[in-house]
């Protein structure tokens, strides 16, 4: 990471340490191989130096890929990757620290099983085939995401795994309680609750819209079996979805969309 008048660049570098097998076919390679400018790894931390020369490549952003099962998990070992504060960012790494895990959240043992309950909430999230991909990808929903905005950012990303795991770290040395651990989790998801009572939280509907007024459908329990009915009646009255419809769901980018197919049953 190098710091220019106040702007942050990351720089990363390949350094050719040994050949390996490509040493058997040297005498096909050109003998004058251009040789890298510059070594990085002789940078040592904080070291000052002077930038001579600076130059902008034009290229097209690329956004972020998304998550499949496995790269998941990765991630899960390198959580901390994922914090803004380094101070905070430290902490979570700091349990792992006679680990090969990088900052990581849950265990080898705990992580499918997580992955397995998220996947179980179908409403906020969607696993496909995805064109460019070997695995299902993963991918929240409009009411997922609208789900996440109405969260605090700490709980969005993993910060709050790294608060807590620096109280596990105090009370692992006697500094602090178990209870009083216990405590201030509770405050804390009482404080959450306050506020969800006190503000709400707007999410869509994940429902079937009636075709006649516009209002959600819902599937009633009938004489002859289940059917769909509109949430509207007895106002809306012009029609009643029987049993027949056909609704179809196909998933888009973002989010589910519907299409459906409805056989009316008329009233006198």
């Amino acid at each position: 990471m190098f710091e220019i008048e106040g702007n942050q660049f990351h720089a990363t570098q390949s350094i050719l340490v040994e050949k390996g097998w490509e040493i058997l076919h040297s005498a096909e390679k050109d003998a004058t191989e251009e040789s890298q400018s510059f070594d990085l790894s002789t940078l040592k931390t904080n070291s000052s130096a002077e930038c001579i020369e600076s130059s902008v490549d034009k290229k097209k952003t690329k956004p972020p890929k998304y998550f499949t099962e496995s790269t998941l998990l990765s991630a899960m070992t390198r959580a901390a990757s994922f914090i803004d504060d380094p101070s905070l960012r430290s902490k979570l790494e700091a349990k792992d620290k006679e680990s090969s895990d990088r900052g990581s959240i849950g265990t080898e043992a705990t992580r499918a099983s997580i992955l397995g309950k998220l996947a179980s909430n179908t409403n906020l999230i969607s696993i496909a085939s995805e064109k460019g991909y070997k695995e299902k990808v993963w991918k929240t929903t409009k009411q997922g995401q609208e789900f996440c905005q109405a969260l605090p950012k700490e709980i969005t990303k993993p910060d709050i795994s790294a608060m807590w795991a620096e109280k596990q770290a105090f009370i692992k040395s006697g500094d602090l309680t178990v209870e009083a651990f216990i405590q201030d989790v509770d405050s804390y998801i009482a404080e959450r609750i306050d506020a969800l009572v006190q503000h709400g939280i707007n999410i869509t509907a994940n429902t079937v819209p009636c075709p006649a007024c516009g209002k959600a459908l819902i599937s009633r329990a009938g004489k002859y079996g289940k059917f769909w009915s509109c949430t509207g009646y007895p106002e809306c009255d012009k029609a009643t979805l029987t049993n027949k419809v056909n609704l179809t769901l196909r998933q888009e980018s973002n989010p589910w969309s519907v299409s459906i197919n409805v056989q009316r049953a008329t009233r006198d």
